[in-house]
């Protein structure tokens, strides 16, 4: 007879298992990378045009309009997502312990990768600029402004979004490109 009691971990795309309630799980940039490659932002409320934009897409940018000693927290700000998807902040906010739960697991990334905790304020408003700026070119049109992106200026440029491969390849370029650039 087959237990009816789920176990607290998630098979990775390595074929590794994370355990959210364990404080040593082995985590590496690549399985970050392909699972963050393959996570949809906004739920995939995306416009209809639009086929797809990953997280893994948006920590790029993010990791590229930081200041330069910032880029690498920048890249890797959503990692935790890699292990928790990516839960749209109207409903994290509804999920007090949900948000616990992201917490354990974002310090457990930053404590893998040797990042210091909590996150230099520059990733914050990087990351207001990347939803001003998703909002412009990936999301239906509305008539509202939404608290977050009010006063805040999209990127000019105009993202052109990537499907999963390629922004996982984007992703490990900008890592190798921080790692051999002495970050």
């Amino acid at each position: 007879m087959k237990s009816s009691i789920i176990r607290p971990d998630i098979l990775t795309n390595t074929g590794r298992y994370y355990n959210f309630l364990s404080g040593d799980n082995l985590i590496t940039v690549k399985e970050i990378a392909r699972a963050l490659s393959r996570i949809c932002r906004f739920g995939g409320h995306l416009k209809d045009d639009v086929e797809f934009y990953s997280v893994a897409q948006h920590s790029v940018f993010v990791s590229q309009i930081v200041p330069r000693e910032d880029a690498f927290f920048g890249l890797f700000h959503d990692a935790a997502e890699a292990y928790i998807g990516d839960v749209t902040k109207p409903l994290k906010q509804l999920l007090p312990d949900f948000m616990g739960i992201e917490k354990h697991v974002e310090r457990e990334v930053f404590q893998s990768l040797k990042l210091y905790h909590p996150m230099p304020k520059s990733i914050k408003l990087a990351d207001r600029i990347m939803l001003a700026t998703e909002q412009r070119d990936l999301m239906p049109p509305h008539d509202d402004v939404w608290a977050l992106t009010e006063g805040i200026e999209p990127l000019p440029e105009k993202i052109e979004p990537l499907l999963p491969n390629a922004a996982f390849a984007l992703f490990m370029h900008r890592f190798e490109h921080l790692i051999v650039g002495g970050l």
